[in-house]
């Protein structure tokens, strides 16, 4: 008897331990979001924060109204950090400088991509947001207006890499590049964002077309715009107020060179015949349905996509005019309400793309229109790999987001957004 009962309490002890074992395993498993990483990618314009012109006018994830969203955000718990990338590049070359910035090291661009569009392979150094990042380690990523897309390719490549790349570079493939590293990243939300495009950039290609009957001479005249842009603004002793960031297209300035010397050669540079290597096709609705056929989205990851609305019916029909808010951007908020375009990439105009939020119309803001997706719910339990189109943010502009004139945009509290949709995300398992 008592040998039957010493054999029954081992028996107990031994299924005790191997449930004990196998809860600690289950527990380990789900990972524990709280303490990693958001990273803020800013968009068109966007500016580093240690730029003269982060210095005058503050953050650009903030701006001199609200502040730096990040330093306020680890403020209350968080862990967030604001990423460096060009302002004006292609988002091809801001995803991989996105990289570089949250890991550390030389940005890499790629070896079949910067063949093909002639420039440099190798970017500048940086110093790493979170270097510790792998599979393991993974981040949030909150893309605004161009940054949407930004975080999207780099989320896309993470997990499927890219074979061009890794045929041009077997012995030296960036990581970036070949795959299988989807867990790096938790979750991508994007708010305000380019994930269709915008018909403000289709707007300007059309009208530079009608004025030049023809699109090659259009890609050009943006080519050198670009240049011109990059030129006062990166090496001059006069400039430096942004850093555009193409050093790849030998934009840094050399020893003894005077500016004359510099802007011929930054002039004579492949940036001026690259229109699909800069940011501007990058925006138009043809070159977002490009970047989606290209980087499929990551069904690793959390997909999430907020969409502002600051624009009404005026009155006539589906046109539409400013908000009931007072707003910087009125008047194109007013043209794109009234912008009807007959070549975009989406196919047969439909009225409620007029509505708007000053720069991208509120549709186009919404989840990638070839991705997989769902409205949300109260109660909703998001599946990793498609995307959450999350209730839209009335009377709030596009710039308000960044939190530059948060002094007269009271609808929404953006620093609020930022950290619930951080906290958000965070809690998902």
């Amino acid at each position: 008897m008592k040998k039957n009962m010493r054999r029954i309490l081992a028996l107990i002890l031994a299924l005790a331990m191997t449930a004990s074992v196998c809860c600690v395993s289950v527990f380990a498993a789900a990972k524990d979001h709280t303490k990693e990483p958001m990273i803020l990618v800013g968009g068109l314009s966007s500016y580093s924060p240690d730029s003269k012109l982060g210095n005058i006018v503050g953050h650009y994830m903030g701006g001199f109204a609200a502040g730096d969203y990040a330093a306020k955000m680890r403020g209350r718990g968080l862990v967030a950090y604001e990423s460096t990338q060009s302002p004006f590049a292609s988002i091809w070359d801001r995803a991989c400088e996105l990289y570089a910035n949250i890991k550390g090291g030389r940005v890499d661009y790629g070896a079949a991509h910067s063949a093909k569009y002639g420039h440099e392979r190798y970017g500048r150094v940086m110093p790493g947001l979170y270097p510790e990042w792998d599979n393991d380690h993974p981040v949030d990523l909150f893309g605004y207006s161009m940054g949407a897309p930004t975080t999207r390719i780099l989320a896309s490549l993470l997990y499927y890499g890219d074979k061009d790349e890794q045929a041009a570079a077997p012995n030296d493939c960036s990581d970036l590049f070949k795959g299988g590293h989807g867990t790096m990243v938790n979750s991508v939300s994007t708010i305000s964002g380019t994930n269709n495009g915008t018909t403000f950039a289709d707007m300007v290609f059309n009208l530079i077309d009608k004025m030049t009957k023809d699109r090659a001479t259009t890609d050009e005249i943006i080519c050198k715009l670009t240049a011109i842009i990059g030129i006062a603004t990166q090496g001059t002793d006069i400039s430096e107020l942004i850093d555009p960031m193409f050093d790849q297209w030998g934009f840094q300035p050399r020893a003894g060179e005077t500016n004359y010397e510099y802007i011929k050669r930054c002039l004579d540079s492949n940036i001026t015949s690259q229109p699909r290597d800069i940011c501007w096709y990058d925006m138009t609705t043809w070159g977002s349905k490009d970047i989606m056929e290209a980087h499929p989205d990551n069904p690793d990851a959390y997909y999430f996509a907020y969409a502002c609305k600051a624009s009404k019916p005026d009155g006539n029909g589906p046109k539409q005019v400013q908000g009931d808010n007072l707003f910087i951007l009125g008047p194109l908020i007013y043209i794109l309400g009234h912008y009807k375009e007959d070549n975009s990439a989406w196919g047969e105009w439909q009225d409620k793309w007029y509505e708007n939020d000053g720069m991208v119309n509120t549709a186009f803001a919404k989840a990638p229109f070839e991705s997989k997706s769902v409205e949300y719910y109260d109660g909703i339990v998001p599946e990793r790999g498609t995307w959450v189109n999350m209730p839209e943010l009335i009377n709030v502009e596009h710039n308000g987001v960044a939190g530059f004139y948060l002094t007269i945009n009271k609808k929404v509290d953006m620093l609020d957004f930022f950290t619930l949709q951080t906290r958000y995300v965070q809690a998902l398992k």
